[in-house]
């Protein structure tokens, strides 16, 4: 596969999600359904755009302002996002997961509390799962959001993948990748390898690895696909992995987005 490496400057501007109502320290994560985006700020708010008008429509759990729908959110940076029908789904430095309804545009409730910052959210069937700085694994009932148990994956998850039934999660200080079936909750077939990102397409599972490449399994197997390796994308790690249209796409520490 050819790289087409896009650095900020060649790239076109459609539009701008950026103004006063950021507030002063930025946005942390993101989701879309392609007609709003989601966008996970640092000053405690979710703020909610229109993907074709780029406007602001309204905000969850922001701070006091005209904009303010719904004061109940996290107490702290909004660190990942997952969209699940009309529910939003949220984790935050405040060690929190919380719930909004997207069509009502409020809080649902507090789904539940972890010991350490929430890095990573999934939906795997039926079940909700929230990964933390802890290398834990909250796991909660997609319909009543009760706790139905916990996975560990020591020292620390920072990212989650869905293949099938399978939850796969990258881990730190260069451990490999561990996975569960999350029918019997018993460990899984996983890459042998550390990742610094995750991302499943189909029955295809990449990991972004620290030497700037890509990765790509068979996740079924967890066998390597080595015709479809992407090498030398980056300059250092891979830290973030995403897919449009046929199109993988990765950014890294040096700044680039590449598309595969």
């Amino acid at each position: 596969m050819a790289a087409i490496v896009a650095t900020p400057g060649p790239l076109e501007q459609i539009g701008k999600l950026k103004g006063p109502q950021f507030g002063s320290k930025g946005v942390a994560c993101l989701a879309t359904d392609g007609a709003l985006i989601y966008a996970g700020c640092r000053d405690h708010a979710i703020r909610v755009f229109d993907a074709r008008t780029h406007k602001l429509l309204y905000a969850l759990g922001a701070p006091a302002g005209p904009l303010d729908v719904a004061r109940e959110g996290h107490v702290g940076c909004v660190t990942c996002l997952k969209l699940c029908g009309r529910r939003l789904f949220s984790g935050g430095g405040d060690r929190t997961v919380r719930a909004w309804d997207v069509g009502d545009r409020g809080p649902l409730r507090k789904v539940g509390d972890h010991g350490a910052i929430v890095t990573a959210l999934a939906v795997v069937e039926k079940t909700l799962c929230s990964a933390d700085a802890d290398g834990f694994v909250g796991l909660w009932d997609l319909e009543t959001l009760a706790a139905v148990g916990e996975l560990e994956a020591k020292p620390s998850i920072y990212a989650l993948a869905v293949v099938g039934p399978v939850l796969f999660a990258a881990r730190g200080d260069g451990e490999a990748v561990v996975a569960w079936d999350m029918e019997t909750r018993r460990r899984a077939d996983a890459p042998p390898y550390a990742a610094e990102s995750l991302l499943a397409v189909g029955t295809k599972l990449y990991l972004g690895r620290d030497d700037g490449s890509v990765s790509v399994w068979d996740a079924a197997r967890a066998t390597p696909l080595p015709a479809a390796a992407l090498e030398h994308g980056h300059d250092g790690c891979v830290t973030a992995l995403a897919s449009m249209a046929g199109v993988v796409v990765s950014g890294g520490e040096d700044g680039a987005v590449v598309c595969w």
